[in-house]
This record gives C-alpha cells, structure tokens and sequence, in this order.
C-alpha cells in the first residue's frame, strides 16, 4: 500500500472510530455498531485496532440486551487474542445473560464462569473482574 492510500486509510477509519463514539455516546448504539462494522471491513488485518472495535461491538451489543450478537462478538475477540482481559470478560457478560433453552442454560452458565475465570487469571486484581467472578 502505498504512503497516501495508507495515509486515506487511516484517516477514514479514524472518522468512522469519531462518529462511532459520537452515536454510542448519544445512546445511537445501532448506528454505532454499523460503524464499527464497516471499520472493521476498511482494514481487517490490523489486529490491535481490531480488537478494540470488537470490543466496544460486543459492550454495545450486551447495551441492546442482543446477547448472541454480543456473544460473536466476543468470540471472535478472543479467537484472535486469547490474553484479552475485556473479552473474556465481554464473553463472560453475554454467556451468563442468555436464556434462551433450559438444556443450554446450564452450559452457557458453565462457560460463562470459565470466561470470568479466564479473566481473572489474566488480571487478578481488576475489581470488576472479581465482582463478574462473584455473580457468576
């Protein structure tokens, strides 16, 4: 890629990165995610910028109460970087408020507490990690 493409690049990611923040912050999570998603098709072999537009994808997924779509989200964070402390977390936050079958309830419950589990080795002394801990 050449310096200018590069540099074109980079500046319409920041301005969708802006205009993300702008509508997550105006409660616009939907118009958010379409954003973030549309970032993440410019430029999807940045692994750094990546995960954290998969990250905020996720948080704002689990706002909207979609908890499969914060789900895959989250997985596909954590696919990519198995030491990310958020995703776990993220993960553990969509897993543990899925209700959707009573069979599968006990498992997403299961692999809810491993992702929590997961995060505090990562971090131990993260208090909201040990809080999510606790709840699960």
């Amino acid at each position: 890629m050449l310096p200018q493409e590069l540099y074109r690049l980079v500046r319409k990611l920041n301005k969708l990165d802006e205009q993300a923040a702008s509508d997550e912050k105006h409660g616009r999570y939907e118009a958010s995610i379409k954003l973030l998603d549309e970032a993440v098709a410019l430029d999807p072999r940045h692994r750094p910028f990546l995960n954290g537009l998969r990250l905020r994808t996720a948080r704002l997924y689990n706002k909207l109460k979609d908890y499969a779509a914060a789900e895959e989200a989250a997985r596909l964070l954590v696919a990519a970087d198995d030491e990310h402390v958020e995703g776990h977390m993220e993960l553990g936050r969509a897993l543990g408020m899925q209700e959707k079958y009573e069979e599968a309830v006990q498992e997403k419950y299961e692999e809810a507490v491993r992702e929590w589990k997961r995060a505090h080795d990562l971090n131990p002394n993260a208090h909201e990690v040990r809080e999510g801990l606790q709840r699960a």
